[in-house]
């Protein structure tokens, strides 16, 4: 019989009295293939150098399966699957992963499986084994999304890449762990994954196999406070203090605190994405766009003191179509500048996007902080930079400002 290897996600909870605690049972086995992890191993070892990706050079579908009572009724939006993608591409943007949709929802209505068990044995005469190998996509990463789970106090499950399933299960309203699950497809461990110490060591054998991850205990105990900063005293083996990394997607930190991967986890799941998925190709003419900011500046530069200046944002689309409907959004000195709209933007051809001369611009010789933003009338930006920020100057009408004027930032 193949070993299943099965994760869950807590379900994480904002506590009012300074720290943020999760309410919930974590099943989860990070178990691993020692003979796939050696040659992993060794493929690592065998590398001369950091490997260095490309945003968006590796394209990954996915079939969403929608699981619903029999009678096919559910609250359930067809929307929510433009959410799903917006979010794995949004987490995922730093690594070279881009995820699409592989065809349309499949919608599965059967009493038995839209409420997802575990064990199975609480739920009666269930074999998800025999589900899963019917319903999924045999060229895509396969997330089924269920009306609610019985058993266990969490609210997603998945698979390792090593199992036969290549899928992830989650309620279909835990927007937020969709992120996390995928990791967990790709290969990656939790970064709490027992045994490996402060000091590093043994991070090539022990925890989550990812050197630059540090050791950690579980975040889902009241141990991170709501500014997102750990505040516990566990220790490791040796007795050193954990110093852990709050913001990465495989803690179980709050949702609202994990933001990125590391290195060592996209080259991981870089290695494991070559071994599985590479094949996928539901769509080998898959279409993306890919906005995002390279520069800031004024007309003229420098500006100067009580006279009009326009702010000017270098725009460019790293996707290989192009990017149609989008607004750019300004602020200054945490003055909002307003939107322009952008109809089009060419992946062969960065443009300059304007804001022109308003009342609410700084006047003052200084350096101010200008931020900007995007966001698509439909979401067809798979990815993007969400924020990027770069300094301006004006200067006195007879010359360069004190440098010793502050920052202002929003």
């Amino acid at each position: 019989m193949k070993t299943r290897f099965f994760l869950f996600l807590t379900c994480i909870h904002l506590c009012l009295t300074g720290t943020i605690q999760a309410q919930s049972f974590c099943g989860t086995e990070d178990s691993i293939d020692p003979a796939i992890e050696k040659e992993y191993l060794a493929y690592k070892n065998s590398l001369k150098a950091e490997v260095n990706f490309s945003r968006g050079e590796i394209q990954i579908p996915v079939q969403i399966h929608m699981i619903r009572p029999s009678d096919g009724i559910s609250d359930f939006d067809t929307t929510y699957t433009d959410s799903i993608l917006y979010r794995l591409n949004t987490g995922f943007s730093e690594t070279p992963f881009v995820y699409y949709q592989c065809g349309e929802v499949d919608y599965i209505n059967d009493d038995d499986y839209a409420t997802f068990c575990y064990p199975a044995s609480l739920c009666g005469d269930v074999d998800y084994d025999a589900f899963f190998a019917f319903h999924n996509a045999d060229d895509a990463i396969n997330i089924y999304l269920t009306t609610g789970f019985f058993g266990i106090n969490a609210s997603a499950f998945g698979y390792f890449p090593w199992s036969d399933n290549h899928a992830y299960v989650l309620s279909w309203r835990n927007l937020g762990s969709h992120v996390h699950e995928m990791g967990h497809v790709m290969g990656l461990l939790h970064t709490h994954t027992s045994g490996e110490l402060v000091d590093g060591s043994n991070c090539l054998t022990a925890g989550d196999l990812c050197c630059d991850t540090p050791a950690e205990p579980s975040l889902a105990g009241g141990n991170v406070n709501i500014e997102c900063e750990y505040v516990g005293n566990a220790t490791d083996a040796n007795g050193d203090l954990y110093q852990p990394n709050v913001g990465n997607h495989m803690s179980y930190a709050p949702k609202a605190c994990r933001t990125f991967f590391t290195q060592d986890q996209a080259g991981r799941m870089v290695y494991f994405y070559n071994r599985y998925f590479k094949h996928f190709l539901c769509d080998p003419d898959f279409e993306y766009t890919d906005v995002s900011f390279t520069g800031i500046t004024t007309s003229p530069y420098p500006a100067v003191e009580n006279e009009p200046y326009s702010i000017l944002i270098d725009t460019k689309n790293g996707g290989n179509t192009p990017a149609r409907s989008f607004h750019v959004y300004a602020k200054i000195h945490n003055i909002d500048l307003g939107r322009e709209y952008v109809t089009s933007l060419l992946p062969t051809n960065p443009r300059i996007v304007s804001f022109k001369h308003a009342e609410e611009f700084p006047h003052e010789p200084g350096r101010y902080l200008v931020c900007v933003s995007t966001s698509g009338d439909s979401l067809e930006l798979y990815t993007y930079n969400n924020t990027y920020c770069q300094e301006i100057l004006i200067r006195q009408e007879e010359g360069i400002p004190d440098l010793n004027i502050s920052n202002l930032s929003l």
